[in-house]
């Protein structure tokens, strides 16, 4: 796990916090639509701990927010491509270019339970959008 997984969560995140701060079930469904996967328990933990030791983003319980760096971030990589799939790898380069991200163990902490409550809620927002879409 390191610079692409973050890349992944922070893009899930600055998407899904665009209007305020977002639940975790909202981050999940803009993970899944960048990257195509649903992020595990570590990886959000891993990555999470990270971008907020570096403050780009704020968690306040399972509410997460783009911090000022992490906006200025985002609305570089969006300003040179604004398809979500791609801009992993813009990411990915201004880890690279800009200071690392810390290698910190987890400072945020998700329970199981809460996880897979976020998960179960993903999954019931994209069963109705199917069906909705499906039903036309």
């Amino acid at each position: 796990m390191g610079t692409r997984t973050d890349a992944w969560i922070f893009l899930a995140i600055a998407r899904a916090a665009q209007d305020g701060a977002a639940p975790l079930d909202a981050v999940l469904s803009c993970a899944d639509h960048i990257n195509v996967a649903i992020p595990t328990r570590e990886e959000l933990e891993q990555s999470v701990g990270r971008l907020s030791a570096a403050n780009w983003v704020s968690v306040e319980g399972n509410r997460f927010a783009l911090l000022p760096n992490g906006r200025r971030v985002f609305d570089q990589v969006d300003s040179q491509d604004a398809f979500p799939r791609n801009q992993p790898e813009i990411v990915e380069r201004l880890l690279n270019i800009l200071r690392p991200l810390p290698r910190v163990r987890a400072v945020w902490h998700l329970s199981d339970k809460d996880f897979h409550a976020a998960v179960d809620q993903h999954n019931r927002t994209m069963k109705a959008a199917w069906k909705a879409l499906t039903k036309t």
